[in-house]
């Protein structure tokens, strides 16, 4: 391992054979230490550093050294030393795919956020010149476009750009739904009570597509006429199962309203998307206005 013979070898100490000149001084140090006391941190635990080859090269070793207690009262050692320098090499070749697939995986977000921002840009050329029965259809596809940009931006900016932040989703399409539709913060409040909780993009583009939906749908209906109100919204996890819940204390559904707005394009979307979880869209029971719900399992 050292390039040693066992003849040259003899009558050398161990520092002028295999520790390197820059590790000599620390080496007799803590070896002073050991032999003095008989303890030390070292012992019992495996030690990466860096040995010294008879061309002179360093290289990488792992290194254990262990104490033996005899009758004699002398301190004994045994230390085992490996070559890991193909470890390193598999290491480095490792961490190098894993620099070259962030890279990747950030383009990929990067383009995707891009061409959905292209989307977005075509629908407003055509809000501007369509009918105003068209508008609003447009409008709101475009609202979703944005929704969905927003994931891959985030995506794209984030650490480990696999997961997105929720509670930092939910905060910003939030402003971008305010921002989008001009509502008055002073006349409709949002209180957000989300736990810290990040989604994988199999989850987080359905999850976000279903919040921008309920979140757009008690934004139009909840506060006609310049009513003032709160929406609510809470994703927590319970009992195994992510609760993801949307709630306004607007004036609520009447049976007939509520017949039709179920069956609008934006539920009809949140039933699908709550289908992709495995999930289904519930209509919960409360004193004033509107409330809903999904629950689904997810790996996170």
């Amino acid at each position: 391992m050292f390039g040693w013979p066992g003849r040259e070898a003899l009558g050398r100490s161990l520092a002028e054979t295999i520790i390197p000149q820059r590790f000599r001084e620390a080496h007799g140090m803590g070896l002073a230490r050991l032999e003095a006391g008989g303890a030390s941190s070292m012992l019992g635990r495996r030690i990466e550093l860096y040995a010294l080859h008879r061309d002179g090269r360093e290289f990488p070793v792992e290194l254990t050294v262990s104490r033996h207690v005899r009758p004699d009262s002398i301190h004994h050692f045994s230390a085992f030393v490996r070559d890991i320098t193909e470890r390193r090499r598999a290491e480095e070749l490792l961490h190098a795919a894993l620099r070259d697939k962030e890279v990747l995986i950030r383009e990929v977000h990067h383009r995707v956020k891009n061409n959905l921002q292209i989307v977005s840009g075509l629908l407003s050329l055509q809000v501007s010149t369509a009918d105003p029965a068209s508008r609003a259809a447009l409008q709101e596809s475009q609202d979703r476009v944005q929704a969905m940009a927003l994931i891959h931006e985030m995506l794209d900016r984030g650490k480990d750009h696999v997961s997105v932040d929720f509670v930092e989703y939910t905060r910003l399409l939030t402003e971008q739904l305010y921002r989008l539709r001009g509502i008055d913060r002073s006349r409709v409040a949002t209180v957000l009570d989300v736990q810290a909780i990040h989604f994988g993009m199999d989850v987080a583009v359905p999850c976000g597509l279903i919040l921008h939906e309920l979140l757009s749908n008690s934004f139009k209906h909840a506060f006609p006429d310049g009513a003032s109100g709160a929406v609510r919204v809470e994703l927590r996890l319970e009992n195994g199962r992510y609760l993801l819940s949307v709630s306004d204390n607007g004036h609520g559904m009447r049976p007939e309203s509520a017949a039709r707005r179920t069956q609008a394009l934006g539920l009809q979307l949140v039933e699908r998307l709550a289908g992709q979880l495995g999930s289904r869209l519930e209509r919960e029971s409360v004193e004033r206005g509107t409330s809903f719900a999904i629950r689904f399992t997810a790996r996170g």
